[in-house]
C-alpha cells in the first residue's frame, strides 16, 4: 500500500519502484488521470456498480506468460 499521493508526478514516480499497482479513484477524474500515466498504459480493472469509483492497474514490468 502507498500513501496517498498529491501529483500524478508523485505517482508516476511511486509507480516505477513497483511492478504492478492499484489505483482507486473516483471514475469522474480517470480523464486526466489515465492521460496523465498515459506512458504506463494503465487498464481499467473494475467500476463499482454505481460507476462512481473505479480501480485502475499498471503494470511497470512486462507481464509475466
Amino acid at each position: 500500500n502507498l500513501p496517498l499521493v498529491s501529483s500524478v508526478d508523485e505517482l508516476k514516480s511511486r509507480i516505477a519502484g513497483n511492478a504492478r499497482v492499484y489505483i482507486v479513484a473516483e471514475t469522474s477524474q480517470l480523464g486526466p488521470l489515465v492521460s496523465g500515466l498515459a506512458g504506463s498504459s494503465p487498464r481499467l480493472a473494475w467500476t463499482s456498480i454505481d460507476g462512481a469509483i473505479s480501480i485502475l492497474a499498471v503494470d511497470s514490468a512486462p507481464a509475466p506468460h
